[in-house]
């Protein structure tokens, strides 16, 4: 996963990722912000696979309303039936 994704309902956004793609999801209820923990991190929360990064999920906002995001699977087919099921 990569950057931050937007949600109109947080509950269900967070059902949803964590459901189809088993991502460690953490509210920051002061911020507002879910973090999402989608690859294993070191004791300096930096990601251990190079060239991966943890994101999160944030409030849809009118100013940004389209989110552009890459999510790494290693079955596509596998993928799509989760996320088609959900």
């Amino acid at each position: 996963m990569n950057g931050v994704i937007h949600f109109d309902d947080k509950a269900r956004a967070m059902k949803f990722y964590s459901d189809c793609f088993g991502w460690q999801l953490n509210e920051m209820q002061e911020m507002d912000y879910v973090m999402a923990g989608t690859v294993e991190t070191g004791e300096d929360q930096v990601p251990k696979q190079p060239g991966a990064i943890n994101g999160g999920l944030f409030q849809r906002v009118s100013e940004a309303p389209d989110p552009v995001i890459y999510v790494g699977v290693d079955s596509v087919d596998a993928a799509i039936e989760k996320v088609t099921g959900a």
